[in-house]
């Protein structure tokens, strides 16, 4: 059996974001006072969906004294600067080349915003 395509997730899989995200949040909920935990359940309950979906749960979840609209706009600016930054997970590049120079198709699948994607890539075209 031969690998015929490959179809890649971008975040936590070939992109180390996973604590970018985590970092904004966190700075966000302390700034505004919130003294509750970002746990692991909260960050699977949130990953993958639409900001504002993923906004209104953060909001509500870490007692946020902001609209979701706020929280969007706030993780926003620090992700602009942290996002350039993401590393390849280990592994990637390489398995990325492999197929590559086997010449087997590959794509990059996420559910991130075009502007997110774009800050991520940036460093990884």
């Amino acid at each position: 059996m031969s690998i015929s395509h490959v179809l890649f997730d971008m975040d936590g899989l070939i992109l180390d974001t996973e604590p970018l995200y985590t970092s904004a949040t966190v700075q966000v909920a302390r700034k505004y006072g919130s003294n509750m935990e970002f746990t692991w359940d909260l960050k699977v309950r949130q990953m993958g969906l639409p900001r504002l979906d993923l906004a209104n749960l953060i909001v509500k979840e870490m007692k946020l004294p902001i609209s979701p609209e706020s929280y969007i706009e706030e993780t926003v600016k620090i992700q602009e600067e942290t996002f350039p930054n993401a590393k390849l997970l280990p592994g990637a590049d390489t398995l990325i080349a492999h197929l590559s120079i086997a010449g087997v198709p590959i794509a990059l699948a996420t559910s991130s915003p075009r502007d997110s994607y774009l800050l991520k890539t940036r460093y990884h075209q």
